[in-house]
């Protein structure tokens, strides 16, 4: 059996305070409201595997790492270096990929197996970002202890881009003060992330200019409609138009039965115009229209 990513678990990045993710055998889809943590999730993943230069700030830290910052900054004040630097928050991604320990040959597997259990069948990957070694004195150092909270804190935050650094360590599953520090070039050996960024764009963000995702879908349309060659694709385009008229005239229907329960009550307050109220509405969407805005 091929390796296969079990489990993730993240700690203080943004909305994902303590989060764990259990993937099952094929596909995880993650699902929810807006703001809980969806894209927080994907964007950690494209942080620590698929980045091309790191680069976080302290609105990317949960918000209940702020006061952990502060208690920290405290300890350094009152000289409990030791106790200060163990109070400072990291964001960490730690990875959970099983694998057939019967398999002979570990291939990109090998750089991440650093237990002498023979029975054992798991390796544990940690990603941190966090304060870097002999860093304490310059982040706090600079940084007066006063009462304006949210003062200090910004000025905490301008150092974490110089003081903090990411670290990749293969972890044993078997005891977790036994780690090996791995290169991230092994881990993308091992781990592949791509992301299509449909909810914005479907271009890398980081790249430059994002190309709306109603642009490709214009593009795509505007050639069904002049194919001469691909019958599937005239298919398709005369398809959307008749969603969109069926569409239409289902937003109609219900558009007017709004309209008849809202505008009388809109007439007894003396609203403008709707002495007549018989008036309708009508929705009309055309593709071109639809992909273009």
């Amino acid at each position: 059996m091929p390796p296969r990513l079990t489990k993730a678990v993240i700690r203080n990045f943004r909305l994902l305070r303590r989060t764990e993710l259990s993937f099952t055998d094929k596909v995880t889809l993650c699902v929810g409201r807006n703001n809980t943590g969806k894209t927080s999730l994907a964007k950690l993943f494209e942080f620590f595997v698929a980045r091309k230069k790191a680069a976080l700030r302290i609105e990317d830290f949960s918000a209940d790492c702020y006061e952990e910052f502060l208690a920290a900054h405290r300890l350094f004040a009152s000289g409990e270096a030791e106790q200060a630097r163990d109070t400072v928050p990291a964001v960490t991604l730690t990875l959970h990929i099983s694998y057939d320990k019967d398999c002979g040959q570990y291939g990109p597997l090998a750089p991440f197996v650093v237990d002498l259990d023979p029975d054992c069948s798991e390796v544990v990957i940690r990603f941190a970002f966090a304060l870097g070694e002999g860093a304490l004195e310059e982040f706090f150092g600079g940084v007066p202890v006063g009462p304006d909270a949210t003062a200090t804190l910004e000025q905490l935050g301008r150092g974490i881009p110089k003081h903090f650094e990411m670290s990749v360590m293969a972890v044993d599953p078997t005891d977790e003060a036994n780690v090996r520090p791995v290169d991230l070039a092994d881990v993308r050996t091992l781990v592949r992330v791509d992301f299509v960024e449909a909810q914005r764009g479907l271009d890398d963000e980081s790249d430059g200019h994002a190309a709306p995702i109603g642009a490709v879908f214009e593009q795509l349309l505007t050639a069904a409609e002049k194919s001469q060659n691909a019958t599937w694709l005239e298919e398709l385009a005369a398809n959307i138009d008749r969603t969109l008229v069926d569409t239409s005239g289902s937003l109609d229907s219900s558009l007017q039965k709004v309209r008849e329960r809202v505008a009388p009550t809109l007439k007894a307050f003396g609203y403008p115009g709707l002495a007549n109220q018989e008036f309708v509405t009508a929705a009309r969407l055309d593709s071109n229209d639809v992909v273009h805005d």
